[in-house]
């Protein structure tokens, strides 16, 4: 600085594009050389540096060269007098551009990581080898509920770990500083008191010479899946006590092989089988499942439906008991692989009673129909006396007191009328007799036939109750044998005594055809109907009996009424009840 003498080395000089032989550039020409953003600021330091007692200087800047701008890292040494003022300065620039090229990669680079890092969903962690936290990511934090990174640098991690896991968590950090990866599945308590399953996978982190550092840490919150786990384990041991303690056989089968896969002690017990004999065994291959082709389509159909009933299935069991069963087999997913349940109910008691009631409800019918044949032949034979012996009798007395009305004198007014009163009586008597043998055993019936006696049963509802009856028939004569026309002739009585008394309908179309070798008889009324079901349940015998009575031909009986929509009865009898020609 005295001499103003300047000197410079050739690497020196190239920065400027001159030669060695060339002269040394002057600060001007240094500071004009040196980036417009950083000039100032570079310029100022230097300044400052000179000027006060500092003995070295150090900048780093951008620099221009023919190729561009590089970057420089400029120290200088101050040599001061010994009143400390600089006298001399001995500089290197050093082209740093490479250095600082890496640092910017190596920058961005961690940048680029940190934010894959805090962007991470799963906590990632760096422990040192006494297991203290160098780094952990956002994710990790909020597992661990930390508001910010710094509540847990330098904290151990096992201090959040619960303690019948921390051994396991230290064994596994001692086998990654050893080399070895691993994972290990614990509980943690946060630090807000939150509690939470945790699945971590450490690896070894090593340095450029492949000595281990740190421990890295991937972590996984697997709550909600532990969680799950645990409710489909209480979900299979409840399953497995409800399968054991069930009242019924179940057997599960492979729905792929139709191996059988698993029974409940309670199958065994019903068909006398041990768990052993049932296991690794198709269906059919069971003896008390005989029908191989039949159980062979009967999973077949299973498979293809995902459901098959069967509600009266004979089997014999292994001690060769009979017994009744009801089958239900279904399809159902257990963890993506289909499986088939089947139970089976052991219904022999309930078949032996529901037989039971068959045979005696068959028997009540078979009495029902005797008695009504009783009761009917009953009828007979007294409508025949009565015809006989009191219809007689009565036109005999009728004939003397004619006779007697005959002899006595026009002038004995009083006896005449007496005799004429006796003579009415007489006539009133044979009226009631008349009527009372039709209703005991109508003598159309027997003169005219059936269908001449149900349009006669017409008449006479219509005479009584004024609402008239539209007859039809496909037939101009119909011989059925006794009782089916004994049957057919009360049901239709039946009906109208019933819907003069209860109807109140305005007509009644009735009709009796033959179709397809049946006896349909219909009576339609357009009154006020009824519900079917309240005056089933209050047991009405008129219907009853109705019903009985058809039931006991072997036929069908069908009531369609509905408040307010009038009242239908359909009566189907087989036609096998025709007098044979």
């Amino acid at each position: 600085f005295e001499t103003g003498e300047l000197w410079a080395n050739q690497k020196h000089q190239h920065l400027y594009d001159v030669d060695v032989s060339d002269p040394v550039p002057t600060e001007k020409v240094w500071e004009q050389k040196i980036h417009p953003a950083d000039r100032e600021k570079v310029v100022a330091a230097k300044k400052n540096a000179f000027e006060s007692d500092i003995k070295t200087w150090i900048s780093e800047y951008r620099f221009e060269t023919k190729n561009g701008f590089i970057d420089i890292y400029d120290r200088c040494y101050i040599i001061r007098n010994a009143d400390g003022k600089a006298i001399r300065a001995t500089g290197t620039m050093m082209d740093i551009t490479e250095r600082i090229k890496a640092e910017k990669r190596l920058k961005e680079n961690e940048n680029y990581l940190r934010t894959i890092l805090d962007a991470e969903p799963e906590c990632v962690k760096v422990l040192n080898s006494k297991g203290e936290v160098l780094s952990m990511n956002p994710a990790g934090l909020a597992m661990i509920e930390a508001d910010n990174e710094q509540q847990v640098l330098g904290h151990r991690m096992t201090e959040l770990v619960d303690e019948k896991y921390r051994m396991g968590f230290n064994r596994l950090s001692k086998e990654v500083f050893k080399g070895n990866s691993g994972t290990f599945e614990f509980e943690v308590t946060g630090l807000k008191g939150g509690r939470r399953w945790l699945e971590t996978h450490a690896v070894p982190l090593k340095d450029t010479t492949g000595n281990i550092t740190n421990l890295l840490g991937v972590t996984t919150d697997i709550t909600n899946r532990k969680l799950a786990a645990l409710e489909i384990t209480a979900s299979e041991l409840k399953y497995r006590r409800l399968f054991e303690s069930a009242k019924d056989g179940i057997f599960i089968l492979n729905a792929e092989t139709g191996f059988i896969e698993d029974v409940n002690s309670f199958l065994c017990d019903m068909l006398h089988y041990s768990h052993k004999e049932f296991l690794d065994k198709q269906l059919w291959e069971i003896s008390l499942f005989k029908d191989i082709a039949a159980n062979k389509e009967s999973f077949l159909k299973l498979k293809s439906k995902k459901y098959v009933r069967y509600e009266n299935l004979p089997l014999v069991t292994k001690t060769g008991q009979p017994i009744w069963v009801e089958f239900i087999s279904n399809v159902y997913d257990v963890k993506g692989k289909p499986v088939i349940q089947c139970s089976i109910r052991n219904i022999t008691d309930r078949k032996i009673a529901e037989n039971k009631i068959i045979k005696t409800t068959e028997e009540l019918r078979q009495l029902t129909a005797h008695l009504q044949t009783i009761r009917e032949e009953e009828r007979k034979r007294i409508a025949r006396e009565i015809h006989d012996e009191l219809g007689q009798q009565l036109t005999a007395i009728k004939m003397d007191t004619v006779w007697i009305d005959k002899q006595v004198s026009s002038e004995s007014v009083s006896i005449k009328n007496k005799l004429k009163n006796m003579i009415e009586l007489l006539d009133g008597s044979h009226q009631s007799v008349r009527k009372i043998l039709n209703e005991l055993r109508p003598a159309a019936l027997d003169d005219n036939g059936l269908l001449e006696t149900l349009e006669w049963l017409g008449k006479q509802f219509t005479e009584t109750s004024n609402t008239p009856v539209h007859f039809s028939s496909n037939q101009t004569t119909i011989k059925l044998q006794e009782e089916a026309a004994i049957c057919i002739f009360r049901v239709y009585q039946e009906a109208l005594t019933n819907i003069m008394r209860y109807a109140g309908a305005r007509k009644v179309v009735s009709s009796l055809n033959i179709i397809d070798k049946r006896i349909v008889l219909i009576i339609e009324d357009d009154g006020k109907g009824f519900d079917t079901a309240a005056v089933q349940s209050k047991n009405s015998f008129g219907l009853l009996g109705m019903k009985e009575r058809v039931h006991s031909l072997n036929g069908a009986f069908d009531l369609i009424s509905l408040p307010d929509k009038g009242t239908t009865i359909i009566v189907n009898l087989p036609y096998s009840n025709a007098v044979p020609e």
